[in-house]
């Protein structure tokens, strides 16, 4: 994502209108990019002061938005670590598989021969 886009899906994502994947790359974009970072933190700042949104998980008793910020940003990161692990978990059952597969072969053409 580059810094044009993400201006166009901020209001979307402080407003959690945007699908995972859109805010996951949007998380990313803001965790690399200061200037950008630093613009979603006054639209948001100031969209919760004025009360259009809640916080995270319905809280609306802080005024340290960025720490709320800080822990949408955690809620994504934690997303995509979680997908991540659930590829893997994927990848690795099937790598296991294809190896019973092919030692049951290996021992079934070693009994033939013998």
């Amino acid at each position: 994502m580059d810094c044009r886009e993400f201006s166009s899906h901020m209001k979307d994502f402080i407003f959690d209108k945007l699908d995972d994947e859109t805010s996951t790359c949007f998380v990313d974009h803001a965790k690399n990019c200061r200037a950008c970072y630093d613009e979603l933190e006054v639209v948001y700042s100031m969209h919760r002061s004025l009360g259009d949104i809640m916080g995270p998980n319905g809280k609306d008793d802080t005024s340290d938005y960025i720490s709320e910020l800080n822990e949408i940003f955690d809620y994504y990161y934690n997303l995509r670590n979680n997908n991540k692990k659930k590829v893997y978990l994927k990848i690795s059952v099937i790598v296991i598989f294809c190896i019973i597969i092919v030692l049951s072969m290996l021992c079934f053409l070693f009994e033939c021969y013998l």
